[in-house]
């Protein structure tokens, strides 16, 4: 959408940073399990970095009408999404490995109604999308001040 409508975009040019962000999407979804092996204490972590620094970069970025304005911040989150729900998932399912199908389907239901709140409130803020979606990335700082301060994990 905000492609199109705002920076004046063709469909083209919306499927084509999509799609590589999409590429990216897939390719952190390989590479970052691999992180989270060896480094499974600090995934997360860096994970929550990743996406809170995806969301000062937007909003920073969000002055500039270009799609790299938007993308690179995204290309950024995708590396986060990746190593946080990657991380939170598996030791939050780890917890009922007999359950893990139920727990599981929990969980997205969990991620998609939590998603659909945050946008159905947020959406009255008259703010533009760039500024939206790093509004939306800044609200994991609590979190992850929690998580800095209170983890019993290096």
């Amino acid at each position: 959408g905000w492609l199109i409508t705002e920076l004046g975009g063709s469909v083209a040019d919306f499927t084509f940073w999509f799609s590589l962000n999409a590429v990216l999407s897939i390719l952190a979804s390989f590479i970052m399990p691999i992180y989270i092996k060896r480094q499974p204490k600090m995934a997360l972590k860096v994970g929550l970095l990743l996406l809170v620094s995806a969301g000062l970069l937007m909003l920073l970025l969000s002055q500039y009408k270009t799609p790299l304005a938007l993308m690179i911040p995204m290309f950024i989150a995708a590396f986060g999404f990746a190593l946080t729900l990657g991380s939170a998932a598996g030791r939050a399912l780890s917890l009922f490995p007999k359950q893990a199908g139920t727990a599981s389907a929990l969980l997205g239901a969990m991620q998609m109604s939590g998603a659909s709140l945050l946008v159905f409130i947020t959406q009255y803020l008259n703010l533009s999308t760039p500024e939206l979606i790093g509004t939306h990335f800044l609200l994991l700082i609590p979190f992850s001040y929690l998580l800095f301060r209170y983890a019993k994990f290096a």
